[in-house]
């Protein structure tokens, strides 16, 4: 019996963690494609995510992330900006849905 819960508590938490990755991607691509729009002419570079927050609304998680990340013009990697966004995710079991982005920041 003892090895049963075992297994469980384990797959529960793989399974929450696994869904954690996978809304971390969504905030990243987000981030990403906003980046893009904002900056049409520039190459984006990856993301780095801070969790702000984090609390249930129900049976909903309610997550807000911070997006940092980097353009620059193309071919010349000295005149790069920031930008930082603000993501707020909402995940119910094993799905994440991005809910709001805005931009929060800009150097």
């Amino acid at each position: 019996m003892k090895t049963f819960v075992t297994f469980i508590l384990i797959a529960l938490t793989s399974s929450q963690v696994f869904a954690a990755d996978a809304c971390k991607r969504k905030v990243a691509k987000a981030a990403v494609q906003q980046a893009q729009l904002d900056r049409e002419e520039s190459e984006i570079q990856p993301p780095e995510l801070h969790l702000l927050s984090s609390e249930f609304q129900g049976n909903r998680l309610i997550s807000v992330y911070e997006a940092d990340l980097l353009h620059c013009t193309p071919g010349d990697l000295d005149a790069c900006g920031s930008l930082t966004y603000e993501v707020v995710t909402a995940e119910t079991n094993s799905t994440c849905q991005v809910l709001r982005i805005y931009m929060t920041g800009e150097e």
